[in-house]
């Protein structure tokens, strides 16, 4: 019997897959099944245990992320029918760093934005954004001390595409409006 019992548990562990895709929904929900088909920045498709088929758009989703999946024998004793499926989050170093980058305030590059394009018009708008993309923004020390140095590398690039999003975003904004401004002061005074 101890033998079928280890044929089992090899069999199933060739079926199963070792990693399960997990998407977390902006709403709550927690999907988790293997990712079948990915249009960056248009849908995904994902097909869960039973044999269904999702499909959730990019806007619908808070995060992707794989979890590991380990097989164990339930109790002491190695004879035991009973076994369990036993899933551990590995973390998305790049998606945490992005999170924490989509929190970094751009107000500053909002008013550079606005300054330039209010005095320069369209070249300042420009000008202030080409600033604000050359930059490189870094997370705090503290942010990235306690990860794992191949964690490090990716929290840090997930940072700065954060962190740059919301500034490249704030940048235009200031710089719309204040070409704007511009645009009305001049048209004023003909």
């Amino acid at each position: 019997m101890k033998k079928y019992n280890i044929i089992y548990l090899l069999f199933l562990s060739f079926i199963i897959a070792n990693d399960i895709d997990v998407i977390n929904l902006n709403n709550g929900d927690v999907i988790k099944g293997e990712i079948i088909e990915n249009k960056i920045n248009k849908y995904i498709k994902i097909e869960l245990q039973g044999g269904s088929i999702l499909t959730y758009t990019y806007d619908q989703i808070e995060s992707i992320e794989r979890e590991k999946i380990s097989i164990r024998t339930i109790g002491s004793n190695p004879s035991n029918n009973q076994s369990i499926i036993q899933t551990s989050p590995i973390r998305n170093c790049y998606q945490d760093g992005y999170n924490s980058g989509q929190q970094v305030s751009g107000g500053g590059a909002m008013i550079g934005g606005l300054g330039s394009g209010a005095f320069l018009g369209l070249i300042g708008w420009g000008i202030s954004y080409l600033v604000v993309a050359s930059g490189n923004p870094q997370p705090q020390h503290y942010e990235v001390q306690s990860l794992e140095n191949n964690c490090q590398y990716e929290y840090t690039n997930g940072y700065k595409q954060g962190a740059l999003k919301i500034k490249k975003t704030n940048v235009n904004i200031g710089g719309a409006i204040g070409t704007l401004i511009a645009i009305m002061i001049v048209s004023s005074s003909y």
